[in-house]
């Protein structure tokens, strides 16, 4: 299976399929193209948004967009159609996203050994906004997230991905330069947290087009953004994470998320596929931390004393405030 590690110049070099990982590790973003294809999935998960669509807005809709092209369906959808397509997509691809995720960490990365799936997938849904301004207005950040995807430059370990995660984005639908990822490998290695980031200049940005059924491979701390789509095609694609190693949660509050234990998902026992990680010592000694932190403010509070400190900072989570200096 072929891959490539992009250049902001253009091309990049071949990577072969055995130091996928180890090239993803060290900062190279990493294009499989027709990778749903040699997987036998592409199918399926074209299947599944085109079912859903027919489910939210009708069998004509679908039909029309199947024809035209995921690209177009800005075209054919619009106003609260488009907010319910978006939803029963990510909704259904959700059902999909363990058992793909297992495929392309076996398949593509080449993982012999069990790994993690973190339950953090999300459906890219985004439409050329210019082209619908006022059917857009109507819809919230919040109500609205899989729509409105306008991301701002971050690293995802700044949230709540486990640091050690790599991303995976499929492209559902065919991917364009001008709204797709924009990378910036200059800052790959410098420790910038978020509230450091204003201000700052990044770089020159790394950009590439993706065929459907591609997909790119990222570290989880790498920089990047989404730029606003303002003139191209609707952009749709599918975004998961893959832990090689036991998950390191970047914060506290991380630690709530669940991640599938490989050897489970796809037999009848998925549904206990998240214990592995919330049964481990570290999930348990760090939830015992998190009450006895909550205990302490709420005696600060009826007391009337000042804050503990030196008890707060011993039990505060301390993994990984700077992910490349953890």
């Amino acid at each position: 299976m072929t891959a490539v590690a992009l250049a902001r110049e253009g091309g990049g070099r071949a990577v072969d399929p055995s130091d996928i990982l180890a090239s993803v590790r060290s900062g190279e973003v990493v294009v499989v193209p027709q990778a749903m294809q040699r997987l036998g999935r592409h199918g399926e998960v074209v299947e599944t948004t085109l079912s859903a669509i027919r489910a939210a807005c009708g069998a004509a809709a679908a039909d029309e967009i199947a024809r035209r092209g995921l690209e177009q369906l800005h075209e054919v959808l619009q106003g609260i159609q488009l907010e319910r397509a978006a939803h029963e997509i990510h909704t259904r691809l959700l059902l999909l996203y363990p058992r793909l995720m297992k495929a392309i960490g076996r398949e593509i990365l080449g993982l012999k050994r069990p790994f993690y799936v973190p339950y953090i997938a999300t459906t890219r849904l985004f439409v050329p906004h210019q082209r619908d301004a006022s059917g857009l207005e109507q819809f919230s950040l919040e109500n609205s997230a899989l729509l409105l995807n306008r991301y701002p430059v971050h690293r995802d370990s700044w949230f709540i991905t486990p640091i050690n995660a790599l991303n995976i984005w499929i492209a559902i639908g065919r991917v364009t330069r001008e709204n797709g990822l924009y990378f910036y490998p200059d800052m790959w290695g410098k420790d910038v947290t978020l509230a450091e980031r204003d201000g700052r200049d990044f770089g020159t940005p790394l950009t590439f087009a993706l065929e459907s059924g591609d997909l790119a491979l990222f570290d989880n701390r790498q920089m990047h953004a989404t730029a606003d789509n303002v003139a191209g095609p609707t952009r749709l694609a599918l975004s998961g994470r893959i832990c090689p190693e036991f998950p390191i949660a970047p914060r506290a509050d991380a630690l709530e998320v669940v991640s599938l234990w490989t050897p489970l998902i796809g037999t009848r026992f998925e549904r206990f596929a998240g214990a592995a990680t919330r049964l481990s010592w570290v999930y348990a000694f760090e939830r015992l931390k998190r009450r006895a932190t909550r205990a302490l403010i709420a005696m600060e509070r009826r007391t009337g004393a000042k804050p503990l400190r030196v008890v707060r900072q011993a039990l505060r989570y301390r993994r990984a405030d700077r992910p490349f200096g953890a």
